[in-house]
């Protein structure tokens, strides 16, 4: 069976996201540019290639042919209607939804000239004072809150979910025929460099003999 459809990682990602949920709801996108600070890859402490090949193997995005990293809207949400989230005592929210949007003009409070379609997904405890709708996160100058809630021991829980994602991803990698960190862009390389700053400790890489005979958790 293809690692694609391997539950496990599915339950690992749950797990994350379940603990992300500790804090104040927030608006992330699961699509824009990974230079906005609100993107779900940096609250997961992810490269944007590690992160792409995570959904990817989790089914949750796909690399369509012609428009390349695609998520998979409808994944999503029986993602988020599993299993693993029925844990949930009903304060935390996970939703997503498809907008059609120009964060860059968001985050400054300008009139939008380009809007593109994103998905994004909201995650955490909700109140009174939540906004229901991402275009609703804003400050009362009318500019996008891009800056997600302060979250005590994320960088560890980040480390974690690197160290046990591993095995998947070299695998994920071996199965599609991939190259690895050949073909590594500069934002990668400064995300990897941004991640080696803020965790602890960090791990080395894999070797792909190593990983290849490693069976994931």
């Amino acid at each position: 069976m293809p690692l694609s459809y391997d539950g496990s990682l599915l339950d690992h990602l749950a797990q994350h996201m379940i603990f992300l949920s500790t804090a104040p709801s927030f608006w992330y996108s699961l699509n824009s540019s990974y230079d906005h600070g609100f993107h779900l890859s940096h609250r997961l402490g992810m490269t944007p290639h590690d992160y792409e090949r995570l959904l990817a193997a989790a089914n949750l995005a796909h690399y369509h042919p012609k428009w390349g990293f695609t998520i998979l809207i409808d994944r999503w949400k029986m993602f988020l209607d599993g299993h693993q989230f029925y844990t949930s005592n009903g304060t935390r929210s996970f939703e997503v939804d498809t907008k059609k949007l120009d964060f860059d003009a968001f985050i400054l409070g300008t009139s939008a000239k380009h809007r593109g379609r994103v998905h994004v997904i909201q995650i955490g405890v909700i109140t009174d004072l939540s906004p229901s709708k991402i275009e609703w996160q804003k400050d009362s100058q009318g500019r996008m809150i891009s800056t997600p809630p302060r979250l005590n021991g994320l960088l560890l829980q980040q480390q974690s979910l690197r160290n046990i994602m591993d095995p998947f991803l070299w695998n994920y990698v071996i199965e599609k025929g991939l190259e690895e960190d050949s073909s590594i862009d500069e934002s990668d390389s400064e995300s990897v460099r941004s991640l080696e700053r803020n965790s602890p400790s960090s791990q080395p890489p894999l070797t792909v003999s190593v990983a290849a005979i490693i069976t994931p958790r």
